[in-house]
């Protein structure tokens, strides 16, 4: 009986599944646990945002302490935003310190391809705005400045996430960046193709502020110079002219369109947009009679408002060109 039994176990047909129906059912069973995953973080989401409402700092750290195995990054990157809004966090708090590890090592692990760059983005953003240099956060930087890495983020971001990115760095006078700032100038077409004018402005104000010349990028803001000033305010103009200046670039079509504008973005404007828009046509030797006429007309209640530098900045403008 038990060799019967061997040779019709040896005579069986095995029916195996198909390599297809394999591959299939292991990415059915990976989406449902990314859902999961998804599903557990946004949950996840809600309570950091509650905490993050109320000012609870320590207690949104201690979520994290409490749960870092289950945290997902876009956890990181809600609790990193609501961390940076609230002025009485303590940088220096061990949970906090622990949260930045955490999260360094974690945007490691997963890499440019597991991660949304708008995460990418929000974190490195809440860094910028707690004006934080620390081992962890420059670790993240860091790695957002590798080539490979850099690459991938200024191909799949959004004109946002890039004006996020590079206020960050603006912010903290992080130069040694040039491979991330290239390659978002190198994909810029794309990047801006669509957005509001103020992450155009911002973006180029935050390059121009470190010093940094992106050609292709301000070329592309200058042929769309009427749009951005048409639908930009007055900060995303000043910003947008004041860039230029500062980088020594030609911008005609763009200086135009702000002369044609020149009385609402006078009597619109805030003090610093009006004398960094002054000082901007100054500095290129731009002569526009109607900016300088709506300038002059304005200049004394401008002046109440303005502090010392603002005044210096339309005083210089107005004596050279007014």
């Amino acid at each position: 009986d038990r060799k019967k039994e061997l040779l019709w176990t040896g005579s069986m047909k095995l029916s195996l599944p198909e390599p297809s129906t394999i591959t299939r059912q292991i990415s059915n069973s990976c989406t449902h646990l990314r859902k999961a995953e998804t599903t557990e973080a946004i949950k996840r989401n809600k309570r950091i945002t509650a905490l993050g409402k109320e000012g609870n700092w320590k207690a949104m750290l201690s979520l994290h302490a409490q749960e870092k195995e289950k945290f997902h990054i876009q956890n990181y990157a809600t609790l990193a935003t609501f961390i940076a809004r609230i002025r009485s966090v303590n940088i220096n708090h061990s949970l906090f310190l622990d949260f930045l590890d955490d999260m360094a090592q974690r945007v490691e692990d997963d890499g440019i391809s597991r991660l949304s760059t708008r995460d990418i983005s929000n974190i490195i953003y809440s860094f910028g705005k707690m004006n934080l240099r620390n081992r962890s956060s420059m670790k993240i930087m860091d790695w957002l400045s590798n080539e490979d890495v850099a690459d991938v983020f200024a191909k799949r971001s959004n004109a946002q996430d890039v004006s996020n990115v590079v206020l960050a760095h603006a912010k903290l006078e992080e130069t040694d960046a040039s491979v991330l700032f290239e390659a978002i100038d190198r994909h810029s077409d794309r990047i801006f193709e669509e957005g509001a004018p103020q992450a155009f402005s911002n973006t180029i104000w935050g390059f121009a502020k470190l010093g940094f010349k992106p050609n292709k990028l301000l070329s592309h803001v200058e042929n769309h110079a009427e749009w951005l000033v048409a639908n930009g305010d007055p900060q995303a103009v000043a910003n947008s002219v004041w860039a230029f200046a500062t980088l020594e670039m030609e911008a005609p079509k763009l200086f135009l369109h702000v002369e044609k504008h020149a009385k609402w973005l006078v009597e619109n404007g805030n003090p610093q947009n009006v004398a960094n828009i002054a000082w901007a046509f100054a500095v290129v030797g731009y002569q526009s009679e109607q900016l300088f006429k709506f300038l002059d007309q304005h200049f004394e209640k401008i002046c109440v408002k303005s502090n010392a530098q603002d005044v210096a900045n339309m005083s210089y403008a107005i004596a050279l060109l007014g």
